[in-house]
């Protein structure tokens, strides 16, 4: 399935736990056993794994944006204090 494809799939019918609890299973299984479920099993599996590595992924690149963000707040901040003290 192409990535472009993957990103319009709708997932809003599925409870977040279970998309949780699908994603976990596939990372715990053995690629072995992961090959031989059958197609809609597999498929059902590994595209929970994967949505659910894409939300950990963006969670991730919020968290450090956030980071980034606070680093040029605060050094803004020194900045700002620097030139009033006259520095």
């Amino acid at each position: 399935m192409p990535l472009r494809t993957f990103s319009r799939l709708n997932f809003s019918g599925l409870p977040a736990i279970q998309l949780r609890n699908l994603a976990r299973y596939a990372g715990m299984a053995s690629v072995k056993y992961i090959a031989r479920m059958p197609q809609q099993r597999k498929l059902a599996v590994l595209t929970a794994f994967v949505k659910a590595q894409e939300i950990t992924a963006l969670d991730d690149a919020v968290d450090v944006f956030d980071m980034l963000i606070l680093d040029i707040i605060r050094e803004a901040k020194k900045t700002g204090q620097k030139k009033d003290s006259g520095h």
